[in-house]
């Protein structure tokens, strides 16, 4: 058995284990070839992790962004008092604001100026 760590400071992100039925199949070389890829990996997942995370967080910050405009327009007040109605809303709601501006976005989807519900 040959098995290979990827991992990144403190951080471990798996391994790569190779098996074989023949006792000696592993030669010398076949552990400096297998080290080339699993640090390759080990750099490689935490960065598209953080990718992901950054990602995620700029999408949350989008959907907030647009909430507090949808308000502004909705109740005819600024910016920062938009937010602080988001904000005081989720704080009443025990929500995160990210949540409730989710539902605010999704019910003004349903419901645009001049559309008549029945």
């Amino acid at each position: 058995m040959l098995a290979f760590r990827f991992f990144s400071g403190r951080d471990t992100w798996g391994a790569l284990n190779l098996c074989s039925r023949h006792p000696p199949a592993f030669e010398e070389a076949f552990e400096l070839v297998g080290q080339l890829p699993a640090s390759q990996t080990s750099v490689a997942l935490p960065a598209s992790c953080e990718i992901s995370q950054l990602t995620a967080e700029l999408n949350t910050r989008v959907v907030v962004v647009r909430a507090t405009g949808l308000l502004w327009e909705r109740h005819d007040i600024g910016a920062a008092a938009a937010q602080n109605m988001l904000l005081a809303a989720a704080n009443s709601w025990a929500a995160p604001p990210a949540r409730l501006a989710i539902q605010l976005a999704h019910v003004r989807t349903r419901t645009s100026p001049g559309t008549i519900r029945t």
